[in-house]
């Protein structure tokens, strides 16, 4: 029989004697619901939530790699599951893209890859105090969002790439204690430039070229190398500097000379 729905408002008395098939309203399961909403919820996430290009997974493979990624002290994550999860990996918020990688004092052995310069849109790259060796490739100079680059005490050789004074958004260089040699590159255009450590490696060249940074430049160090020269007459220009630590063999032979904008904290 079909359902036959009474009008809301008929009395009893008036509906007839005919037998009615209630109506009954056809409503889905609240646990069925909740699942339905669920899944639409997560299809609403994924379709937010693009892959990482893989030619950034492929260069995160490589440093894993190339510097024997199963003995480092801390690889959660890495090569399974999502990139953007890995230890010491981070992405922006869409995980479209690699921002940073920090993978300081973890025991990286080996040589930095040629395809970093693939995470075109990495701001921070920290892998100090690990047992690497060879050079920073030039493949750096693709990274044009870099704004930190902390390279200290890696074990590295052969001279700075001029492909790093392209990276004009850098703020940042730390490269001390290292094995690099000659001279640095013009870093001139780097205007965003705010510290510069090149102590304890074994540069040569004029110190006055290292003063054609930033106005904005706080801090240089660039003691126990074997620059030569002296420092330029307009040093007074860059007002922002706050410290200043130079070390060569001619002019000022084995001075260390130290600028501090408080005199309560100099030594």
């Amino acid at each position: 029989k079909h359902c036959v729905p009474s009008p809301p408002n008929e009395p009893l008395s008036k509906r007839g004697g005919g037998t009615r098939v209630p109506c009954r309203r056809h409503t889905m399961p609240r646990f069925a619901t909740v699942v339905v909403l669920s899944l639409l919820l997560l299809c609403i996430a994924r379709s937010t939530l693009a892959d990482l290009p893989p030619q950034q997974k492929a260069a995160l493979e490589d440093i894993y790699d190339s510097t024997r990624g199963e003995h480092w002290k801390n690889n959660a994550g890495w090569l399974a599951g999502d990139p953007c999860s890995w230890f010491g990996v981070t992405c922006n918020p869409t995980r479209t893209t690699v921002t940073t990688i920090n993978l300081s004092s973890n025991n990286l052995v080996g040589t930095i890859p040629n395809s970093i310069g693939e995470l075109v849109n990495m701001t921070d790259l920290v892998l100090q105090n690990n047992p690497l060796h060879g050079v920073i490739p030039s493949s750096v100079g693709n990274l044009a969002a870099l704004r930190k680059i902390i390279l200290t005490a890696c074990g590295l050789s052969g001279s700075l790439p001029n492909e790093l004074a392209q990276l004009t958004n850098l703020v940042q260089i730390s490269v001390s204690a290292n094995e690099f040699h000659g001279d640095v590159p013009d870093l001139s255009a780097l205007s965003q430039l705010e510290t510069l450590d090149l102590s304890y490696c074994e540069f040569d060249g004029n110190i006055s070229t290292l003063f054609t940074t930033s106005s904005g430049i706080q801090s240089i160090n660039a003691q126990f190398n074997h620059f030569t020269g002296s420092l330029p007459a307009n040093i007074g220009d860059l007002t922002l500097l706050k410290s200043l630590c130079v070390n060569f063999y001619l002019k000022l032979n084995a001075t260390t000379v130290v600028l501090h904008d408080d005199a309560d904290n100099a030594p």
